[in-house]
């Protein structure tokens, strides 16, 4: 409502009967005997008060159609219609002055082609001609300030984590989120690491930073971290079940969760409320740990081991291009009495795991995750580096199924679908044709998804950026260009 409002003009747009019924009963708290008693018969609409808000200015203008797009209306009742013959051929001038009718009229066949346009329709159609894709390329590389930010991100943030410390220019610091968001969609790795987009949401919910599997992997690294520091070996279960010192551990246990529940690096933590909620399932929590850790402490898997390093930063620059570094984040590293090394990466869930095959190069060079094999050729920079000792095994370990997930071991089974680290040399191969290739796009500023490996239904119906990035709809006739399969 506008009415109050100190305007010259006022125009008031589809004064239909249904629009400007505005239903209103005073003292509606009282009953109808009541209301009649004071205020007289119930009237059930203001509208005819509404409109005459608008009747002491100099022009008001009200309009409606009588035929709408979703059928036929009847103008509001306290209005008057014109008709004369002189509006009617006023009317009629507006119109076959007006380039869009004259341009339908001419198209159907009916009348000629207007022979003029307006100088804001001749401006509107050469931006629209500008901007169109047969002018432009259909994905444009990033504008100055966005290439910067991206610049900013690969070779100056991340070079505190180089080995020589060395700030070279032109170094590109790769990580494993990296490669995996870059393939198969360039575009899913920009508007998600670069961009940082996140979907906006109406709903509230208290628990939103609740996650299961990050508060576990805290506790059990606040556990690990007590072994790492002491030196002590983890302890070790038998055929029984039973684990050394069996009363401690789950006390030991219990008290990380009390400490995770409280640490204020934890996203939960400004949340009182959410606190408490998880101080009652404390109980929950230390049980699936303890069970965790009888598998993992089993005799036969890494009971005895000592823990080397926890959540440990591991970085180095790759052997045949010195301008592609990697960096990456091990959960833990476990060594045995002879020395030999094993990469183990928690997860909460075996869901969450990649596969074995996943983390293996294929016969035609393709790889789906990246994790393990970065993790690997870290080891192996530092190795080289420091001459540290074989490494023995490469795997997953899913907390909550108490499961293990081998991509490498020191004697595969028969059944397993694991490799030995000779084996695995081809996937690390692999791994720098995708980091290459990464490097090289990004520097371009190349981000077209035109990669073979694209799916509309996998990977672009359910990307959280379709609604952005639009690959998955056709517009204009345009569609996403697909790449020769044999590239």
């Amino acid at each position: 409502t506008s009415s109050c409002a100190h305007f010259d003009f006022q125009f008031v747009l589809d004064c239909s009967q249904k629009q400007l019924t505005v239903p209103f009963r005073s003292l509606s708290f009282l009953n109808k005997t009541k209301r009649e008693a004071l205020l007289g018969p119930d009237t059930d609409s203001v509208s005819d008060a509404y409109v005459r808000l608008y009747s002491g200015k100099d022009a008001s203008a009200f309009s409606a159609s009588q035929q709408t797009f979703s059928g036929f209306s009847i103008p509001y009742s306290l209005f008057s219609s014109y008709s004369d013959e002189e509006t009617a051929a006023d009317i009629n001038d507006l119109v076959r002055s007006d380039f869009i009718t004259a341009e339908r009229e001419s198209l159907a066949g009916s009348g000629s082609f207007p022979q003029a346009v307006s100088s804001l329709q001749k401006k509107s159609f050469e931006v629209w001609r500008q901007h169109m894709p047969l002018q432009n390329p259909l994905f444009a590389k990033p504008g100055q300030a966005l290439q910067s930010r991206i610049t900013y991100m690969l070779e100056e943030k991340r070079n505190g984590h180089d080995e020589d410390g060395e700030n070279k220019p032109g170094r590109i610091h790769i990580a494993q989120t990296d490669l995996k968001r870059f393939y198969p969609c360039r575009r899913y790795w920009l508007f998600s690491q670069v961009l940082k987009l996140s979907e906006d949401s109406l709903d509230t919910s208290l628990m939103d930073p609740y996650d299961p599997g990050s508060i576990s992997h805290r506790i059990l690294e606040l556990f690990m971290t007590s072994y790492m520091k002491s030196g002590l070996p983890l302890p070790v279960c038998s055929e029984s079940g039973v684990v050394d010192d069996e009363e401690e551990i789950p006390e030991h246990v219990l008290a990380c969760a009390e400490e995770t529940f409280h640490d204020r690096t934890m996203n939960f933590s400004g949340s009182p409320l959410a606190v408490t909620v998880l101080e009652s399932q404390k109980e929950l929590f230390t049980d699936s740990v303890v069970n965790f850790l009888h598998s993992l402490c089993d005799q036969n898997s890494f009971g005895g081991y000592t823990v080397k390093a926890l959540e440990s930063w591991m970085n180095g620059t790759d052997e045949d291009d010195p301008l592609i570094a990697y960096i990456g984040k091990v959960d833990g590293i476990l060594m045995n009495s002879e020395g030999a090394e094993s990469l183990v990466d928690y997860k909460n869930s075996a869901g969450s795991a990649p596969k074995t095959e996943q983390s293996i190069a294929d016969e035609q060079g393709k790889l789906e995750d990246f994790q393990m094999p970065l993790y690997v050729t870290l080891w192996t920079i530092r190795r080289r580096l420091q001459s540290t000792d074989e490494l023995e095994n490469v795997l997953f370990a899913a907390i909550r199924q108490c499961e293990f997930r081998y991509v490498v071991e020191r004697e595969p089974g028969p059944r397993s679908k694991s490799v030995t680290l000779e084996q695995y040399q081809k996937t690390l191969g692999c791994l720098r044709k995708y980091s290459a290739d990464f490097a090289a796009a990004v520097k371009k500023g190349d981000f077209e998804p035109v990669s073979p490996d694209v799916t509309a239904y996998k990977d672009c119906g359910n990307c959280t950026f379709s609604p952005i990035c639009r690959t998955t709809y056709i517009s204009s006739g345009i569609k996403l260009r697909t790449a020769d399969k044999e590239q």
